[in-house]
Parts: C-alpha cells; structure tokens; sequence
C-alpha cells in the first residue's frame, strides 16, 4: 500500500512454507504484495544450507530487483541475498530486531559480524536500543530507520478504550473472571511460558 502509489513493486520471498521449530502452519497470509515460497516440499530447518543459497540466488536472479530488504545476517538466506546484492550493485537493507544485551557477547564474534554487516547500505530496525546496536556494527546512524516489527499503536489504544467503555457486558459474555491475565503466544518451550 505505501510503495504502490509510488510505481514500486514489492514480492515477499518465503524460503519454505513449514517450520519444525517454531511450528508455523501453512497458511498464506492475506497481503497486497506478491508473495513467492522457494521451497514447498522440505521443512525449513531440514534445508541444507547451499538449497537455501541456490534458491535464493536463483529467485533474485529471475526477480533482478533495485533493492533487498533483508531479515538478519547471518542466515544462509540472508547471507546469500546480502552477497546476490553486492555483486550486482544493488542496496541491501538490514532489517533487524537485535540488541547488544540479547546474550553474551564475544568480541572476535562481534568483530566478524561487524564484517558482514557493514556491507549493508542501510537498515530498519525495531527501536533506539537495535538502532544503537546496528551503529557499533558498522551501519550510519543516518541510514538507520525505526519501525521494524512496529505495531498500531493508534488502533490497539483505539480498541482498548471500546472494550473499557462495554467492559462489564464483554466480560459477562466471554466468561472472564474480574481478574485475568492474557496472553497471546505459541506455547513452545523457548518462548518461556511457564
């Protein structure tokens, strides 16, 4: 919707349509833009990293787009898609959601990653804290942007206030206790539920 009025063409490129580890269904989600899946018939952490690559390499090949947004560093895809880029001359943007206090950190590890993301030509990142950490990688502050991962904060505030204002009504319907706490997750060991 933003980059249409402007006569640019977005495709989203999915790398495989399952996922053991975080359990994703397949379904395809309801967007405005071309969405492509590389590989349909393997889950994606059964993937040998060089299938990974040749797709990747083939797909931007047949696509030959001006620019990549690309989600991380150090996946194959990413790895790939960053190297499709800098051979054919095209901007690469990182888009990342990565902190410096995310784990412990180890400074030839940091440096090695300083190397790959320094190639990038810019990035959208989550906050200041992603922002902050994307600059001691080698990134320009000025070629960082927030508003990755970004939620409508207008709409959920907007939502927020109807249900206060039908409250009592809402929670007699729903059955809910005076007092509830909800979430809203995969229930999966990492994500620390319990």
């Amino acid at each position: 919707k933003v980059f249409t009025p402007h006569g640019i063409g977005v495709i989203g490129l999915e790398v495989a349509g399952t996922d053991r580890m975080h359990q994703w269904e397949n379904v395809r989600p309801s967007v405005s833009f071309e969405y492509v899946t590389l590989i349909t018939d393997t889950p994606y952490h059964d993937l040998a990293p060089y299938r990974i690559r040749r797709s990747v390499e083939e797909s931007l090949n047949h696509i030959n787009p001006l620019c990549v947004a690309i989600n991380g560093w150090s996946l194959p895809e990413a790895k790939e898609a960053l190297r499709w880029c800098r051979q054919r001359h095209r901007t690469a943007v990182l888009m990342s959601e990565s902190k410096a206090d995310d784990s412990p950190r180890n400074w030839w590890k940091e440096w090695l990653k300083s190397q790959i993301v320094r190639q990038f030509d810019a990035a959208i990142v989550g906050g200041a804290l992603h922002r902050d950490y994307a600059v001691k990688l080698g990134i320009p502050s000025d070629r960082i942007f927030l508003g990755y991962d970004a939620v409508d904060n207008e709409y959920f505030t907007a939502q927020a206030e109807l249900v206060r204002q039908h409250a009592a009504e809402l929670r007699q319907e729903l059955r809910l206790p005076p007092e509830y706490l909800l979430s809203v997750a995969r229930f999966l060991d990492f994500k620390n539920l319990r």
